[in-house]
């Protein structure tokens, strides 16, 4: 998912103005009683004017609105109090609106009629969201938040949560089997384990040793190229050696790749006309889109393997077990477009035409356009109220990602001579695609997985993880003058102090043709690989400008890495392949290969100029 053209460096305006009048001026005269008045409430028309989008960023170009689109406001929430709301402070009625679309430049009103309000009331809290995805492909493009609001009318603002939502809802378990069950006859093929034969020996090591960090990827496509490898290397194990038992050890290998009677391949000879490349041969069945048709990114199949237990996937961390393994389980869809305000009102006894509102930003943060409409506001509402406004415009409750990455050569090294280790195996030298490294996905750590009535934490711990793969046409390339950006909606990540360095990582395509070493081992070609940055919280005063308006910005003047309505921009420079890592590593990790300077600056939000050496 993505944001486009809102602002998060600026307040949206959305909810630009609030009236509140009981009838037309024709039938009622202004200073008495509102007729409408029942003793406790008024009954309103109730105008709101929103301000479309001029410029900013968000995720994806039409489902965050960067384009400048408008997607709607729906499931909107007024809650009244009569002082500023507070945690355990209690709203006197609960008030719904209907949907708001087809907002335009010239038609940015929304009229409702005979609303009821409390008198007494001096403050509101707004709630509002954008459509929501309701299925998997939807959920990644337009995300998804699952909200709580307590429905009784004296409740209170403690009440209110909203939450992340868990991509991972079915079990794996019988996929995952279907593919230990194949590697481990692959394994199980006797001799070649034991062999003296050099080159059996080192093929066995290939195919079982998982370098440093306990796990490797083990997605279908990763089995497809690790088999596809193998037996092409039986194929020249059997063309130089000399040993009939040697042969036959590497025909049973072949045999055990290709008559797997659940892992069906299909083979296509390549132009020596004596090795392979593999298929699968029902590439709609789901097990060989394994874990991408669960909604998981490719690495999040962690592949492990002893000489005990032989191939096993490890779905989350054990107690003791590499710092570098993701709970997949912590893994969740972006969050959506969500709106919010924490605000006074202004009260007015006249009765105002739609037309009369102010309708940007600007205006309605100018004292001079409320007070050619009335000099005498008042912050309540009473019995002689007719229109009632907003004193602070809408905000957004979320905050974005804006990620842009590049090549910082045309070749990078690999860290092959790390993984041998052995004193004469060099690096590999790695041709940069001629369009760069698609770009896939992005994931985010450090995430609240729940979030309390003002979008801040309210979860024991931060162990999510957001996962946007709504990403199109993003490529790392080489002397890219403008990188196209990747928009990821998340929420603010305040906590109590010290704030929290995030850690992020960048989904990429190997894309080269050949297989590269990256920090545990081989990264396939065709297959997806991750860097990692660490985006530090900004420190220092006047890092962030806060608005000089009373938007109310909760926790407003404490630096963090993501704060609601605002962007924190990352730009990404790949310096070497040495870090990349084959499976998703945990982003709550203090042990990962980071490789990265970070260069910061603050704009409306974060900006990071990160190196991936």
């Amino acid at each position: 998912m993505k944001v486009n053209y809102l602002l998060f460096g600026s307040a949206l305006a959305l909810l630009a103005g609030v009236t509140f009048t009981s009838c037309s001026s024709d039938d009622v005269a202004e200073g008495g009683a509102n007729p409408s008045f029942d003793g406790s409430t008024v009954k309103t028309q109730f105008a709101i004017n929103v301000a479309t989008p001029n410029g900013g960023t968000r995720m994806s170009d039409e489902n965050t609105q960067i384009a400048g689109n408008f997607l709607g406001i729906g499931e909107i929430r007024l809650f009244p109090f009569t002082a500023a709301p507070a945690e355990a402070s209690n709203w006197t009625r609960n008030i719904t609106l209907t949907d708001i679309d087809g907002i335009t430049p010239a038609a940015s009103n929304k009229i409702y009629d005979n609303v009821e309000i409390p008198v007494g009331t001096k403050n509101f809290l707004f709630y509002g969201f954008a459509p929501m995805g309701n299925d998997m492909e939807t959920k990644f493009q337009k995300g998804v938040l699952s909200k709580t609001f307590p429905s009784a009318v004296t409740a209170a603002p403690s009440g209110i949560t909203v939450e992340l939502e868990k991509i991972l809802s079915e079990d794996m378990s019988t996929i995952q089997g279907y593919y230990t069950t194949y590697l481990n006859k692959i394994e199980a093929v006797t001799g070649w384990n034991t062999a003296t034969d050099v080159s059996l020996q080192n093929a066995y090591n290939q195919f079982t040793t998982i370098k440093t960090t306990g796990v490797r990827c083990g997605s279908a496509n990763a089995v497809l190229k690790t088999v596809e490898n193998l037996y092409n290397l039986a194929i020249d194990i059997k063309e130089h050696s000399s040993s009939t038992e040697v042969d036959d050890i590497a025909d049973a290998i072949m045999t055990a790749i290709t008559g797997d009677v659940n892992i069906k391949l299909t083979t296509t000879v390549r132009s020596d006309g004596k090795h392979y490349d593999f298929a699968f041969e029902n590439n709609t069945d789901a097990k060989y889109k394994f874990p991408v048709n669960f909604g998981l990114p490719e690495g999040a199949a962690q592949l492990a393997f002893n000489n005990v237990n032989k191939f096993t996937y490890k779905n989350k961390p054990t107690l003791g077990g590499g710092s570098s393994i993701i709970n997949v389980y912590n893994l969740t869809y972006p969050a959506s477009i969500a709106y919010t305000a924490n605000t006074a009102l202004k009260a007015s006894t006249k009765v105002f035409d739609a037309a009369q509102w102010p309708s940007t930003v600007a205006n309605w943060d100018n004292a001079s356009s409320w007070n050619a409409l009335d000099d005498s506001w008042s912050n309540a509402v009473t019995s002689t109220t007719r229109s009632v406004a907003l004193a602070n415009n809408i905000n957004y409750s979320v905050a974005s990602l804006k990620t842009t990455v590049k090549c910082n050569a045309a070749s990078l090294k690999d860290n092959k001579a790390q993984i041998f280790n052995d004193g004469h195996t060099q690096d590999q030298i790695v041709s940069v695609p001629a369009g760069g490294f698609r770009v896939t996905g992005v994931l985010v750590g450090g995430q609240p997985n729940k979030v309390g009535w003002q979008f801040l934490d309210k979860a024991s711990s931060r162990d999510a993880v957001i996962y946007d793969k709504d990403v199109t046409d993003v490529y790392a390339g080489y002397n890219l003058v403008s990188p196209k950006p990747n928009y990821t909606l998340v929420f603010d990540n305040w906590k109590a102090d010290p704030q929290n360095d995030v850690l992020i990582a960048i989904e990429l395509e190997n894309g080269t043709g050949t297989d590269f070493y990256g920090v545990d081992g081989l990264v396939l070609k065709g297959q997806k690989f991750y860097l990692v940055a660490k985006l530090e919280c900004a420190t220092g005063a006047g890092s962030i400008t806060w608005p000089s308006a009373a938007y109310n910005y909760p926790k407003s003047g404490t630096n963090r890495v993501f704060m609601q309505d605002y962007t924190t921009v990352a730009n990404l420079t790949i310096k070497s392949l040495k870090n990349a890592y084959s499976t998703v590593p945990d982003l709550r990790s203090i042990e990962l290969n980071l490789g990265l300077s970070v260069d910061l600056t603050w704009q409306s939000g974060l900006t990071y100029n990160v190196d991936i050496e």
